[in-house]
């Protein structure tokens, strides 16, 4: 590892726990880690074993009964407690998840157009027709047959 890089994300005793009629169920019992730059960070492990459940605290994403303990931080800057708004400046453009689930990537009941150029405009603050012309290029560079047909 080369320790003269910047560390990104800095995750410290970080707990996920969610209010259930049953009791409390801890989902992420503290965890640590910590990405440089450079790096790319993969969460492996079983099912329920709490990986998606730790990401989405750390980008404050949690249902409504879940609740959240310990400290991740972006480039120092803490993400536990910071209010919606910053955190979609965040979101989807420095921090994002690849979600384990394929099928769950893109909604089937809206165009590719839609999802993607929402994103870009956004999370990178492109116009429409900017977002249009980046997503055509992303299909383009992903070998695509017909990206055009596929923006209709």
């Amino acid at each position: 590892m080369n320790t003269t890089s910047e560390t990104i994300l800095t995750v410290r005793n970080l707990k996920v726990d969610f209010t259930t009629p049953d009791g409390t169920v801890n989902a992420v019992k503290g965890i640590d880690l910590e990405v440089r730059q450079g790096e790319t960070l993969a969460v492996v492990g079983e099912s329920g074993s709490g990986k998606s459940q730790t990401m989405m605290g750390i980008m404050g994403l949690l249902a409504s009964n879940g609740m959240i303990e310990g400290s991740a931080k972006y480039r120092g800057r803490e993400l536990i407690g910071l209010p919606v708004g910053e955190l979609n400046t965040i979101r989807g453009s420095k921090i994002t998840m690849i979600f384990q689930e394929p099928m769950l990537a893109l909604n089937p009941l809206h165009t590719v157009l839609k999802q993607v150029t929402e994103t870009l405009i956004l999370h990178k603050g492109m116009t429409p027709k900017q977002a249009r012309n980046r997503t055509l290029e992303l299909l383009q560079l992903v070998r695509m047959q017909n990206p055009e047909q596929k923006l209709l």
